[in-house]
């Protein structure tokens, strides 16, 4: 009896020393999309999060972004991190992840002349999870204003 007792103390102990609660869930699978942005000429950039990874299930990611009714595919990848900082380049038909790593190559899209919408889905799966994040805006002409004129 006193063994048992013991035994469970230290195993409450190390429990508590590791982090683990009793009752403790793991966080769910779940992406975000932060506001899409122009970062430069032709350039949209964008941050995608993902709480929840489990590196064991090997999670990947595939997306699609629709830049004025034209679709860009991403293939489906392994996930490199819970933060992927990313942009689109539009002039050089590449989408880049972290800086200058280039994850998709697609026709190069002509400098808009009007409003444009863009689109983002980005989807990520781990097991038998899977979630989606969206993100929608729009890419505006520069305006120049001439007071006078």
């Amino acid at each position: 009896m006193r063994r048992a007792f013991l035994a469970l103390i230290l195993s409450g102990a190390v429990a508590a020393s590791l982090g683990v609660r009793s009752g403790q869930t793991a966080v769910p699978l779940a992406a975000t999309i932060s506001r899409l942005q122009m970062v430069a000429p032709g350039r949209v950039g964008f941050e995608v999060t993902i709480a929840g990874l489990r590196p064991e299930l090997t999670p990947t990611i595939e997306g699609t972004a629709t830049v004025g009714g034209r679709a860009i595919y991403g293939p489906r990848a392994p996930v490199p991190g819970a933060r992927i900082p990313a942009a689109i380049d539009l002039r050089e038909g590449r989408i880049r992840v972290g800086g200058d790593a280039s994850v998709v190559e697609f026709p190069p899209v002509p400098p808009i002349e009007e409003n444009t919408p863009i689109g983002l889905d980005v989807t990520v799966r781990q097991g038998a999870e899977v979630t989606t994040a969206r993100q929608a805006g729009t890419l505006l002409l520069p305006t120049v204003i001439v007071p006078g004129i």
